[in-house]
């Protein structure tokens, strides 16, 4: 369904013009009238509308304003000019500014549907495109985490190569000190045998999130688990700043201590870098 504003301060030309569009697109168009731009545009900030025939001289406020006003809380939506002869060039000049196009008066019912139609399909496109962003993005999100991972495993047994191992560095802060913190979750692999994949992920998932929350404050601190030893992880910790109270825990090589709830899930080992 289609949703479309028709404003015309001509009242008997604003109600013309619905009829006529409700008529040509029965049950694919739900149309809304207005006579004044204002209250056109405190609709268009509290509804979603997809297109705009708009007359472009309006005594409140004419076309091109109204226009740059409704994409403020809109940038997609599209708009489409009512224009006299006396205003053609001024029309013209619009669609450089961001109207869709320009409908003539008195209306060509044939040039208005091949206007409208062009606005369904550029608003389609749009959406498709909207909707495969965000299923890359969603897909990215599932697979990035594991190819960290990898990469990550990889780093740890020094296997990988010298242009991988600088996109490590890129999300490790190196050049700081740090420790890397081993620690075994006692149990872990045995409980992670019981339940299903997605299950055992997600709760890996919160694992490395709730460490890196603990320690934001002062450390950069990157976690994942070991492919080798799949109840074991392993967190990178570097210094966010010096002089802190962080640093004499690192002096100590005991940045773990700021989670200590798993220093008795079956042991933290740690070695400085």
């Amino acid at each position: 369904m289609w949703r479309v504003m028709v404003i015309d301060d001509e009242v008997r030309q604003c109600k013309g013009l619905k009829n006529i569009l409700l008529r040509e697109f029965q049950g694919d168009m739900e149309v809304w009238d207005f006579t004044m731009a204002a209250e056109a545009l405190a609709f268009v900030h509290s509804n979603e509308v997809d297109i705009i025939i708009t007359d472009i001289c309006m005594p409140e406020m004419d076309g091109l304003q109204f226009m740059e006003e409704a994409a403020k809380e809109n940038p997609g939506i599209k708009v489409i000019l009512l224009t006299g002869y006396a205003e053609f060039e001024y029309a013209r000049k619009a669609l450089t500014l961001g109207a869709l196009d320009y409908l003539l008066k008195p209306l060509n019912p044939d040039r208005m549907r091949a206007v409208l139609e062009k606005a369904f399909q550029e608003i389609s496109e749009e959406r498709l495109l909207a909707s495969q962003k965000e299923e890359m993005r969603k897909q990215l999100d599932i697979t990035l985490p594991i190819y960290m991972e990898q990469q990550l495993n990889q780093w740890v047994y020094g296997r990988l190569s010298a242009a991988d191992r600088k996109e490590i560095e890129k999300i490790i802060p190196c050049g700081k000190p740090g420790n890397v913190v081993i620690t075994r979750l006692k149990g872990f692999q045995e409980w992670g045998n019981t339940v299903e994949k997605e299950e055992m992920e997600e709760t890996k998932y919160r694992i490395k999130w709730w460490v890196k929350e603990l320690l934001q404050l002062n450390y950069h601190s990157l976690s994942f688990f070991s492919h080798v030893l799949p109840d074991t992880m392993v967190t990178v910790v570097t210094l966010k700043r010096a002089g802190s109270d962080a640093a004499a825990l690192l002096e100590r090589g005991n940045p773990a201590d700021s989670f200590p709830v798993f220093s008795g899930g079956g042991g933290i080992n740690r070695s400085r870098f």
